[in-house]
């Protein structure tokens, strides 16, 4: 068996939903520390706000 491992340096990119990014934009600090998280970390967010049925949860 023989194995190659090749680097990746391509970005990672999530897109922010409306819904998430207006909530961030009107909270500073949520902004702020959003920012700081990998974009490994912003998944989880992003994943609760598009697949959330109900819009008051998006608020």
């Amino acid at each position: 068996m023989s194995v190659t491992l090749e680097v990746d340096t391509e970005p990672r990119e999530v897109e922010v939903p409306d819904a998430l990014r207006g909530a961030l934009n009107a909270n500073p600090t949520a902004l702020e520390r959003f920012g700081q998280l990998s974009s490994r970390q912003h998944r989880q967010p992003v994943l609760t706000v598009e697949g959330t049925r109900n819009p008051e949860t998006c608020q």
